[in-house]
């Protein structure tokens, strides 16, 4: 009688040991943020604008060629990419020194902290990049790739550093999808068929920009 009720002891302790670990992974899984559903989420909205012409009228003026818009941008394939990379600057302030004249460094290492910051943020970082990016197309496509970017409020996601996706399609335009604290951002990255054929391709396009990327496992559906 006493082994058996040691035997139940042990067993009762097992399954309270069990159902702890099995509550603690759903606890982690739900505070893990999906980011590759999250910058779907950005792409529709942005599929819903380049849908929208008078969207685009409101913020852009009568002479801007949004005949652009429908050849480029409209092409109605942006519901499953066919890859998906995540993106990361590992040196940003080397790439950004990189970048400057000795007098420029000099200029810079002069400024207050804060104002070094403010210039890091907008000279380097992967979403400024991308504007560089799609200004080589032009002034129509750099104004379009603006007048298109989403900005969400997400509350659910509370990540300390920023999380860069970069979504590729079979016919829609590549989209860098931004995460960072409460908010996501998704910008069109426009890249030419032989800059977006392959990770080899679009990495030699991105390694002068001090960016890497590895590629992201899509779900099955």
């Amino acid at each position: 009688m006493k082994n058996c009720k040691k035997i139940m002891a042990l067993l009762c302790a097992m399954i309270f040991c069990l159902s702890c670990t099995y509550c603690l992974a759903e606890e982690e899984a739900a505070a893990t943020p999906d980011f590759y559903e999250t910058g779907l989420k950005v792409v529709s909205v942005m599929n819903e604008m380049v849908q929208s012409r008078d969207y685009l009228e409101i913020f852009m003026s009568a002479s801007a060629n949004l005949d652009t818009l429908e050849t480029t941008f409209n092409t109605g394939d942006y519901d499953k990419p066919v890859a998906v990379y995540s993106l990361k600057q590992a040196d940003p302030m080397g790439w950004l020194k990189m970048m400057m004249s000795e007098s420029e460094q000099e200029k810079f290492n002069a400024l207050s902290p804060a104002l070094q910051e403010q210039l890091l943020a907008r000279a380097s970082g992967i979403t400024a990049l991308s504007n560089i990016i799609n200004g080589q197309k032009g002034v129509d496509i750099l104004s379009l790739t603006s007048a298109l970017q989403a900005i969400m409020n997400m509350p659910e996601l509370e990540i300390e550093e920023p999380v860069y996706y970069l979504f590729l399609f079979e016919k829609g335009v590549p989209v860098l999808v931004t995460l960072s604290w409460h908010h996501a951002t998704g910008m069109f990255l426009v890249l030419s068929e032989a800059e977006a054929e392959s990770q080899e391709t679009i990495q030699a396009l991105l390694q002068p920009l001090g960016i890497e990327m590895s590629p992201v496992d899509i779900p099955a559906q």
